[in-house]
């Protein structure tokens, strides 16, 4: 019975995850787009998500919640068009617009669900996302599905927003960050401006967020089968960087 009523409120929740993101692709993903140099914690994000990637030739990366395709083709970019790249995300007004931007013969777009993976296992050899999986509210489960589908070796590394960890030990890192970084002056306010350019209707029709603590995510990646697990710190202790690895015992 329970097992049912979470499926039932999961099934409720993807619905209202697909309208808001149908809807976010015609207003604001382009907006977003085109400000993207501007916006400093996306530029940030960029690079510690590529400098934890090594993309060989036939090197498979998957990108989880890709929206308009922006952080994807930046990825590719970046390496010079090596790899393969797939792009998924829950709502289809997405995936078409990525579609119709992003024509490049390694890259593709499909539609799904970052929890039941449309991929085999032992498939893909780097997962990323920027500001997307705080949209999951069964961390157990995505990250299961996650090493899943990982080669042995390969990795999963993302940035996104995380409810902030007040202990004494983690703002005082954060503070060190924060005092060398180059970032530090627009970083959080360019959190904001982005949050301020949404429209006023898809604040209110926002979707519920799935907030934890940087600590408490490595914790449940170890369990769930993943190794060296870091914490990439940022100048601003809402946002942050994860790496974890896959690595078997064969």
């Amino acid at each position: 019975m329970v097992v049912e009523k979470n499926m039932e409120k999961n099934k409720n929740y993807n619905k209202k995850l697909k309208k808001y993101f149908n809807l976010w692709s015609k207003i604001y993903q382009n907006k977003i787009d085109r400000l993207f140099n501007s916006f400093s914690y996306l530029k940030w994000a960029l690079k510690q998500i590529c400098t934890h990637l090594s993309i060989k030739k036939d090197s498979k990366v998957l990108e989880l919640g890709c929206g308009g395709g922006n952080f994807l083709e930046k990825i590719n970019a970046y390496f010079k068009g090596k790899g393969y790249y797939i792009g998924l995300d829950i709502s289809k007004e997405q995936i078409k617009l990525a579609r119709e931007k992003i024509q490049k013969d390694n890259i593709k777009f499909i539609q799904g669900n970052m929890i039941d993976l449309p991929f085999k296992n032992d498939s893909i050899d780097y997962i990323v996302s920027c500001s997307s999986l705080h949209h999951v509210a069964n961390k157990k489960k995505l990250f299961c599905e996650l090493h899943r589908v990982l080669k042995n070796n390969g990795k999963l590394v993302y940035c996104d927003f995380f409810l902030e960890n007040n202990s004494e030990k983690y703002t005082k890192k954060v503070k060190k960050v924060r005092d060398k970084s180059k970032w530090s002056k627009k970083f959080s306010g360019d959190i904001q401006r982005a949050y301020n350019l949404m429209p006023e209707f898809l604040k209110k029709m926002h979707p519920t967020d799935y907030y934890i603590d940087p600590y408490k995510t490595k914790k449940i990646l170890l369990l769930n089968g993943f190794k060296k697990c870091e914490i990439i710190l940022s100048p601003d202790t809402r946002f942050a960087g994860i790496s974890a690895q896959k690595l078997l015992n064969i």
